[in-house]
């Protein structure tokens, strides 16, 4: 009797770490799948943005909707709101999974702004008077057009919104790095200006080696240009 509760215990003591094994492998697998399945849809919503931003392009001389613009009777009208009749309407593409924009404001307008990303400020009176056009752009598969957003941070940006201040405009990691967060188990996705979107560990959460004008935002996605002044390609590229 005793050898066979013995052996009962030790059959016991032998399956229970493959159980939890077992367990702890599928639930790692279904975090991760759902991971992969909210990331997915951020890179959606930044590629429907994105054709939806170059359908505005071609109607106003190749360029990108400015990041606000004053209303005509007061207050602002924000990118999303310029871009909306080139949606075709069907989900809420402005929102990621992972980094809800619900109740979201301008950080610098107090308006609403239910977004969760922010359109790359050097496209509008930065390099030039007025919208910069993309036709002038040297290397737009290695340009942010579209960064995630959201909610602001206060303990990085690898956790999760403190506040319901958001920007709609982007500019640079190190600077604001609260505001510009990774909501990817680490990573963030970004659209560039050629189209195709990509979720980019992010290089520069601080100033260390960075240039905030052109250096490299992520993953051969920079600030701007490739990392180099415009027409000045035969430099080495910012980092």
């Amino acid at each position: 009797m005793n050898s066979i509760l013995n052996r009962n215990i030790l059959i016991w003591i032998l399956l229970v770490p493959v159980l939890l094994a077992l367990g702890v492998g599928v639930f790692a697998a279904m975090v991760f799948r759902s991971e992969m399945a909210t990331r997915s849809s951020c890179l959606g919503n930044e590629r429907t943005l994105g054709v939806a931003l170059m359908l505005y392009a071609e109607d106003y001389e190749e360029c990108l909707p400015p990041p606000s613009v004053s209303a005509r009777h007061g207050g602002r009208i924000f990118w999303i709101s310029l871009i909306a009749g080139y949606l075709d309407g069907g989900g809420n593409v402005f929102n990621c999974p992972d980094n809800s924009a619900k109740g979201d404001v301008d950080r610098r307008y107090g308006l609403p702004y239910p977004c969760s990303y922010a359109i790359n400020g050097r496209f509008d009176n930065y390099f030039m008077k007025g919208p910069f056009p993309l036709t002038q752009l040297d290397i737009p598969y290695e340009t942010a057009m579209l960064v995630e957003a959201g909610g602001e941070r206060r303990n990085g940006p690898f956790a999760p919104p403190a506040s319901n201040r958001a920007a709609c405009v982007y500019w640079d990691t190190a600077d604001f790095g609260n505001i510009y967060p990774s909501p990817h188990a680490g990573k963030m996705c970004v659209l560039a200006a050629d189209g195709h979107a990509a979720a980019v560990k992010v290089e520069h959460y601080d100033r260390i080696n960075h240039n905030p004008i052109y250096g490299c935002l992520g993953d051969e996605i920079y600030n701007w240009n490739g990392g180099f002044p415009n027409g000045r390609t035969d430099l080495p590229p910012a980092q």
